[in-house]
C-alpha cells in the first residue's frame, strides 16, 4: 500500500521509475486520509517531473541534512561499534574533506561522485582503498533512501580491485623465517619501544592469525570475555556478525602468553601503524620489500587456503573466516592444482576418497 496507518498518522510511500532509475519518497503526516492521497498525488507528479516534492511545509526532506550530519547519523547506526570503526573514520574524513561539512546531502549526485572517484585516484590511491572510501558513502545513501530522506542515490564507479594481492599465500619457510625474525633479531634490530611490547609478542600475533584466520582488528578487540576453554568468540567484527572457533595449540598458547603479558586484552597493544612498522622491518629483513602482496593481511589469505587444502570444504572455510557470501570465499580459497587431477582420476574410476 501507498497510504498506511503509522503510530499516530500516516504514512505516505511512493515509488516512480524515472529514466531507468527507481525513485523513492517517504513521509509521514498526521491528517485525514482523502488529505493523504492529495498529498501522495502530489508527490508522484513531483518524482515524475524530477523535482523534489519536500514535505507538505514545503521543505525538502533532505535539503536540510548536511553531508556531516549525515555520515554521522550512518556512524552512529553502523560503524559506531564495529571492528573496522577507525578505518570508517578515515574514510569519512576523506569524504568530509572533498565535499565539505555543510555540503547538503541531497544534492550530492552521479556527477559528484564521478569527481570524488577521480580526485582520490589522481591522489594514487589502490583500487581496493577507493572502493572502500566510496563505499563509505553508499552506504550512507541506501540507508538515507530507505528512509525516504533522499530520493535518489548517486552511483559511484568504483574501479575493479587488483587481485594480485588475494592470491599471495605465506610459505611455510616464509612463515618459519617471520616468526625467527620477530623471536630473535627485532629486540636487537629496534630498541624496545615505551609501549613494552618485544618480538615475541610480534610471532605471538602472527601466530595467532595465521592460525585464526582473523582480521588484525578483530584481534585488537579481544578480552577475557571472549575465551571459553578452547574456544575464542569474536564478538566485534568487519560484518558485524559474531563468529567462534576453535584454536590450535599453537594459537592457544600465544593467547595465553599475551594474556599473561598484556592483562585483560592480549592484543589492544597491536595497533595498525604499530603492526605496519614492525611489519615492514620484517619485510625488508627478508628481502620481501618490494614484494607488494607480501602484507599483513597475508595472513588471512594463508590460513584460508591452508584450510580449504586440509578440508576440502567451503563451507567450513566460509564458516571460520566469517564471510557472508560463499564468493568471498572463493576469492580466498582457490582450488589446489592437484583438484583438477583428483577429478580426472574419478572420471578414471578413482576412489572419492580422495578428495
Amino acid at each position: 500500500m501507498a497510504i498506511r496507518r503509522r503510530g499516530d498518522g500516516l504514512q505516505i510511500d511512493v515509488q516512480v521509475t524515472v529514466d531507468g532509475q527507481t525513485v523513492r519518497h517517504r513521509e509521514k503526516c498526521i491528517t485525514e486520509m482523502p488529505q493523504a492521497r492529495a498529498r501522495e498525488a502530489a508527490i508522484r507528479a513531483a518524482l515524475l517531473a524530477g523535482d523534489d516534492p519536500g514535505t507538505p511545509g514545503g521543505r525538502s526532506a533532505g535539503s536540510s541534512l548536511t553531508l556531516k550530519d549525515a555520515l554521522e547519523l550512518t556512524w552512529e547506526k553502523y560503524w559506531a561499534h564495529a571492528a573496522i570503526a577507525r578505518t570508517v573514520r578515515s574514510n569519512m574524513k576523506t569524504a568530509l574533506e572533498f565535499f565539505g561539512d555543510d555540503m547538503p546531502v541531497a544534492q550530492i549526485d552521479t556527477q559528484d561522485a564521478d569527481r570524488y572517484v577521480a580526485h582520490l585516484t589522481k591522489a594514487g590511491l589502490s583500487p581496493s582503498t577507493i572502493r572502500s572510501k566510496c563505499a563509505c558513502m553508499t552506504k550512507m545513501f541506501s540507508y538515507l533512501h530507505r528512509r525516504g530522506t533522499v530520493n535518489r542515490k548517486p552511483y559511484f564507479e568504483m574501479p575493479k580491485p587488483n587481485d594480485n594481492t588475494r592470491d599471495r599465500v605465506i610459505s611455510f619457510e616464509e612463515e618459519a623465517e617471520l616468526l625467527r625474525l620477530f623471536a630473535e633479531a627485532y629486540d636487537e634490530a629496534l630498541p624496545r619501544r615505551s609501549d613494552g611490547h618485544t618480538g615475541q609478542d610480534w610471532a605471538d600475533l602472527v601466530s595467532f592469525l595465521m592460525d585464526t584466520g582473523c582480521r588484525p582488528s578483530e584481534a585488537r578487540r579481544l578480552s577475557s570475555r571472549c575465551m571459553r576453554g578452547t574456544l575464542v568468540d569474536f564478538k566485534i567484527t568487519k560484518t558485524n556478525k559474531p563468529r567462534t572457533i576453535p584454536l590450535t595449540d599453537r594459537a592457544a598458547e600465544a593467547l595465553a602468553r599475551q594474556f599473561e603479558r598484556h592483562g585483560e586484552e592480549p592484543f589492544a597493544w597491536a595497533t595498525t601503524g604499530a603492526f605496519r612498522h614492525a611489519w615492514d622491518w620484517a619485510r625488508g629483513a627478508m628481502g620481501k620489500a618490494d614484494d607488494a602482496g607480501f602484507i599483513p593481511y597475508a595472513l588471512r589469505h594463508t590460513c584460508a587456503t591452508r584450510l580449504y587444502d586440509r578440508t576440502r570444504d567451503l563451507l567450513i572455510v566460509q564458516r571460520w573466516l566469517g564471510h557472508t557470501d560463499i564468493k568471498m570465499t572463493l576469492r580466498y580459497a582457490k582450488l589446489q592444482p592437484d583438484d583438477l587431477e583428483r577429478a580426472r582420476d574419478l572420471l578414471q574410476g578413482g576412489s572419492t576418497a580422495k578428495l
